[in-house]
């Protein structure tokens, strides 16, 4: 669709981005007079108005609630719980390989002194059993939780 042809392209630009602003209901009250007028004016640009408010419209009918239902039924869902799981052996899994890899290369490695290889692997190794304790206490008090079944 063309607009104003004898126009040049960064008015063309501008007009288009004030009508959409219109449109949105963004457009500062001192332009909104020059903007309708101007649409007003020219077929193309009203067909472009109408173009954008029917979209709108579109986008506003399309977007509905989600029922409280669903939203309370989602937590329960075994796929939700398969993931979950799923994406927690996933992240320990790899977090336990690349510590096990850093550590074989910090003993393996000659130029590293014994010393700094033996203290960042106790590092290491203090950090992920801080890590281990903190999920098994949350897996402890998520069964024991007294209010899991209470939605916020």
């Amino acid at each position: 669709m063309q607009i104003n042809d004898d126009k040049s392209t960064d008015a063309f630009g501008d007009i288009l981005i004030r009508v959409q602003a219109l449109v949105d209901n963004e457009l500062p009250a001192e332009h909104i007079d020059e903007v309708l007028a101007r649409i007003a004016s020219d077929r193309a640009l009203s067909a472009e108005y109408a173009a954008q408010l029917k979209l709108k419209q579109k986008l506003r009918s399309g977007m509905s609630r989600v029922p409280d239902e669903w939203l309370r039924n989602a937590e329960r869902r075994v796929s939700r719980r398969i993931t979950r799981g799923s994406g927690l052996a996933l992240l320990i899994g790899s977090y336990a390989l690349l510590l096990g890899y850093a550590i074989y290369s910090l003993f393996t490695d000659p130029g590293v002194p014994l010393i700094v290889a033996v203290l960042s692997g106790t590092l290491v190794l203090g950090v992920a059993f801080l890590l281990i304790n903190a999920i098994a206490d949350r897996v402890r008090e998520s069964r024991t939780d007294r209010y899991k079944e209470i939605v916020r």
